[in-house]
């Protein structure tokens, strides 16, 4: 080895000593314990500082002890907080989830792996940090997914948890709540239920969208408008949550307690479709001919001028002949 060589060689190991693991680690874990949310259980946020101050310091620990890998104290600090910050978020996440705390560190632990790995080699290959921060999100999401479905594949958890624990986003939670305050007083269920009614209004006429809107109030109307700015929503939301979503706020919807007749005949309209085409034209030629006329109308949703009580009987006898 030159002297030269021999200079950098020792600048690096100086530099990499500047470096402590074990300081940085409870550095890291005490800042993350203040700002866990409130809603975590004591249980669980102590198994969160806990879990993040130790995969820190195995990740710096085996980053100093690795002759092969000559980092600076700010590329080991990089690889072990890219760690300390996503074993903080999917915690959370598990936590938010349900996930049986015994089963959470396995997960956590595959997610630090896969971060300590990429990270290095990264940071190796002089990638720009740019380039690197969504490459290790990319590959946290597919180590995170990848490790969740291993428990249900093993039946360890159900399909509904594993679902529910993907559809958790602690990050992105934290990332609208400074944008928009009231955010971080929802829970990410609610933000669930406005993303799904987001994907209702994206399909309604603007005058429908705009009167749905005034229904909510400011803070969840400021939201909406967010989710429906927002490209690919349907790409973002898992559809079985979101179906769940969209059953779950049609369930708590006031039911009308007046139906027009207008609105009858427009039920029956939807309705005519999905019945049998011969049945419908029987009963064109065999009742009444006002009867008749009022099924041709509803079919070609015509307005018709009719009172309720008709129009619902009508709709109720060939809802029940055509089932």
């Amino acid at each position: 080895m030159s002297e030269t060589e021999e200079n950098v060689a020792e600048n690096i190991m100086e530099n990499v000593e500047e470096f402590n693991p074990q300081e940085f680690a409870e550095n890291l874990s005490t800042q993350a314990a203040e700002i866990i949310p409130e809603e975590i259980s004591d249980e669980d946020k102590e198994f969160i500082r806990m879990v993040i101050h130790k995969f820190c310091f195995l990740a710096g620990d085996a980053i100093i002890k690795d002759e092969n890998i000559n980092f600076d104290a700010a590329q080991a600090s990089l690889v072990a907080q890219f760690i300390g910050e996503w074993t903080f978020h999917k915690s959370i996440d598990l936590a938010r989830a349900g996930i049986d705390i015994n089963l959470r560190e396995g997960i956590l632990q595959k997610i630090a792996f896969t971060i300590f790995e990429i990270a290095k080699q990264a940071i190796m290959k002089n990638l720009p940090q740019d380039q690197l921060i969504p490459l290790v999100e990319h590959h946290v999401d597919k180590s995170y997914k990848a490790a969740l479905e291993d428990l249900k594949n093993r039946n360890v958890i159900s399909e509904e948890l594993m679902q529910n624990a993907e559809s958790q986003s602690n990050v992105d939670s934290m990332v609208a709540a400074e944008e928009h305050p009231v955010i971080s007083q929802m829970s990410d269920r609610k933000l669930l239920k406005l993303a799904s009614v987001a994907l209702i209004l994206k399909n309604l006429n603007e005058n429908k969208k705009q009167t749905m809107l005034s229904k909510f109030n400011d803070a969840e109307a400021q939201i909406l408008n967010d989710y429906l700015k927002m490209e690919d929503l349907e790409g973002k939301v898992d559809v079985n949550i979101t179906s769940k979503c969209i059953s779950e706020v049609k369930a708590i919807l006031p039911t009308p307690k007046f139906i027009s007749g207008a609105r009858y005949i427009h039920k029956l309209h939807k309705l005519i479709p999905m019945t049998n085409i011969t049945f419908v034209k029987a009963m064109i030629e065999t009742e009444r001919p006002l009867i008749g006329q009022l099924i041709k109308s509803a079919a070609k949703n015509e307005e018709v001028e009719i009172s309720s009580g008709i129009a619902g009987a009508l709709f109720n006898y060939i809802q029940q002949k055509a089932t």
